[in-house]
């Protein structure tokens, strides 16, 4: 029997009040029976495009081979040694840039080299390089390539960069668009490049929350099964499933120092002693891959009475939360709606609780409350009212201590400014108990997002933001705008995405390449 089903048996603690408390050891691995590397999101029904291309073989020197892959943006070259224990392949288009991959080993006298990061439609030239064990590179054979298509449910998206460039080489995103007036739906991650480009994709089913390890491997909540963990040419390599359908695991993904991985899930209890009020209370969970197990670790009721801590949201009980519980017939209020849990640069956890209009702060060990942040009982007052954020996404925690979230803004008092969202930073007293904003980024006019949306910092101080939600707008044409924010407010890069059936764009990510490759000066 795979381990990862073991989980079914908690079904029963899901209906009673405290969901799946004592289920771990249900994680697969790559050793696991089932994680046999079986390609996630190839389409039987696609109609797309297949790449094309040649090595060139003279005859007088070593030859390759060139096959295309399911996925039209990913190709492999392959072919017998020429003297090196280590290959790589350099690959260039005049628009899209010059790139290398990661050196791979020779097997047998043969190598086999997976190539990505492409645009589609689009013509490369290509250079296999033998790497000597000094570091020199030997050239090899040489030929020419096209990439395939996309697949046409996300043909349709548009990706149109308004302003300026990226500073990162490569943004991550989800996108979900369901089928919509005759256009095929298409529901997985993409990738985009500094000119909005979409360079990388892979059709896992309908997801939000993802997140890359340090081997490039992704991973992911699929809402169908649960946590999967994927290689970038779309292996299958782990897994973590859910004991039903829609899944118990919500909004978050985060890879810990460690290697363990964190998500969120929920327990279902009795607070008002009231079985028509079941109150749903957020969970961390912990997959530790490294022993094969998953368990919860924490929950919002050590620290929290969800009789005390509420919001007017705390009472919402519509129906299609997916994190309701396995069975959908109980009569829940989603009472905390977390959507967050990061780790702090000193180890603690950064845990964002949307209906709370609160952000926790807790001990690495998941053991002790470091503070709270906004909400009922927060260990910080507003000087500013105006600096107080509502319903907010990804909370983080940033090396100098002040607290990143983007504020949704829901319910904001007109006083304090109305129903607008923006990034917020925050620099957090402790001496004086108070809590500042230090800067924000709202958009030139304000946008809107009533849900969804994400920010992060990167290295070189910009912030990466989406603005996730555009509900005013039909489902036909919902612009959901990317922007890379400097210190002084401006937009560096600023993208449009939208989809024909793509309710909401949960999260953007930065990353530097999706195989390893690297981007080589012009």
């Amino acid at each position: 029997m795979n381990a990862s089903r073991l989980l079914a048996p908690c079904l029963v603690a899901l209906i009673a009040v405290a969901l799946m408390a004592a289920c771990a050891d249900n994680a697969s691995g790559p050793d696991a029976p089932g994680a046999d590397g079986a390609e996630v999101g190839s389409s039987a029904e696609s109609t797309a495009t297949a790449a094309t291309g040649a090595c060139n073989d003279d005859g007088s020197g070593p030859s390759c081979d060139w096959q295309p892959t399911d996925n039209g943006l990913i190709v492999r070259v392959s072919g017998e040694t020429f003297g090196t224990d280590e290959v790589l392949v350099e690959y260039s288009n005049e628009d899209a840039g010059r790139f290398q991959t990661r050196p791979v080993s020779v097997q047998d006298g043969v190598y086999e080299v997976p190539v990505a990061r492409l645009r589609p439609e689009t013509s490369y030239d290509f250079q296999v390089l033998g790497v000597s064990e000094s570091g020199e590179t030997l050239p090899g054979p040489n030929g020419t390539f096209t990439t395939g298509s996309l697949p046409p449910g996300l043909q349709r998206a548009e990706v149109e960069v308004i302003t300026g460039k990226s500073t990162s080489e490569l943004t991550f995103m989800d996108l979900n668009a369901h089928e919509f007036e005759g256009h095929p739906s298409f529901f997985g991650l993409v990738a985009i490049d500094g000119d909005g480009e979409i360079v990388w994709y892979v059709e896992t089913g309908e997801t939000n929350a993802m997140a890359q390890k340090p081997d490039g491997n992704i991973v992911f909540l699929d809402y169908a099964s649960g946590l999967r963990e994927i290689t970038p040419l779309g292996e299958e390599v782990a897994f973590v499933d859910s004991p039903c359908n829609p899944i118990v695991f919500h909004h978050e993904v985060e890879v810990l120092p460690d290697g363990r991985i964190l998500t969120l899930s929920f327990d279902v209890v009795d607070a008002f002693d009231d079985p028509s009020r079941l109150q749903v209370a957020d969970t961390i969970w912990a997959w530790d891959q490294s022993k094969g197990s998953v368990g919860k670790v924490w929950s919002l009721l050590d620290v929290e009475d969800p009789l005390m801590n509420r919001t007017e949201s705390s009472g919402l009980d519509e129906e299609g939360f997916m994190w309701r519980g396995c069975n959908s017939s109980l009569p829940t209020e989603d009472w905390s709606h977390g959507n967050a849990v990061k780790a702090a640069p000193d180890g603690s956890m950064i845990v964002s609780s949307r209906h709370l209009n609160q952000v926790h702060s807790i001990t690495s060990d998941f053991e002790g409350l470091n503070w709270r942040l906004g909400g009922h009982g927060s260990d910080f007052t507003f000087p500013e009212p105006s600096d107080q954020f509502y319903h907010q996404h990804t909370a983080s925690q940033l090396p100098n201590g002040n607290v990143l979230l983007f504020d949704n803004g829901n319910s904001r008092p007109d006083e304090e400014g109305g129903e607008y969202s923006r990034a917020l930073e925050l620099e957090l007293d402790f001496e004086s108990g108070t809590a500042r904003k230090v800067w924000e980024y709202a958009g030139d006019p304000t946008l809107y997002a009533e849900c969804c949306s994400s920010t992060e910092r990167l290295e070189n101080g910009n912030t990466l933001i989406v603005f996730g939600s555009n509900m005013q707008e039909d489902v036909c044409c919902r612009v959901h705008t990317i922007v890379e924010a400097t210190p002084g407010q401006e937009a560096a890069w600023r993208v449009e995405v939208k989809a024909p059936g793509q309710n909401v764009l949960y999260r953007v990510y930065s990353g530097d390449s999706i195989l390893g490759e690297r981007h080589l000066p012009a």
